[in-house]
């Protein structure tokens, strides 16, 4: 039971992360025209794209790893025997934390490729182009 639990939180975390990644790239498509409409080249918004999915997708790793590990703390010494007098010992399984940081290091990445080809989709359109150039220019 506890797995399964476990599972379904993951698999929540992942479409979580999935959506984080899709709406902060994509509302930022603006700036990326106005970065390829002075003058940046199809790589680097490439590079921009993942870097920003990869940092997101390392912290998101790392702190849920923390968290997670913390909490299985909390309830295995404090309250496991408070409540039902049981003194479980902690065993830390490997393979399933390593197989769910693969699913999310590859749900990141392509992650990235699909709102890469989308955000890139959105820039080769003219009348994208216009309106960045003219948002940015009445913004300031």
């Amino acid at each position: 039971l506890t797995w399964v639990l476990a599972s379904i939180s993951g698999i929540i975390a992942l479409f979580v992360l999935i959506n984080m990644l899709s709406v902060m790239s994509i509302n930022r498509r603006y700036e990326m025209i106005q970065l390829f409409s002075i003058g940046g080249q199809q790589k680097h918004l490439k590079q921009l794209i993942f870097s920003h999915a990869f940092t997101l997708g390392s912290i998101s790793l790392i702190i849920s790893l923390l968290v997670g590990f913390g909490l299985a703390l909390i309830i295995l010494y404090q309250l496991t025997p408070s409540y039902f007098g049981w003194n479980i010992p902690i065993q830390l399984y490997i393979t399933p934390i390593i197989s769910l940081m693969i699913a999310m290091i590859i749900v990141i990445a392509l992650t990235a490729y699909l709102t890469y080809r989308h955000v890139w989709s959105k820039i080769t359109s003219n009348d994208y182009i216009f309106e960045s150039i003219k948002t940015l220019y009445f913004q300031q």
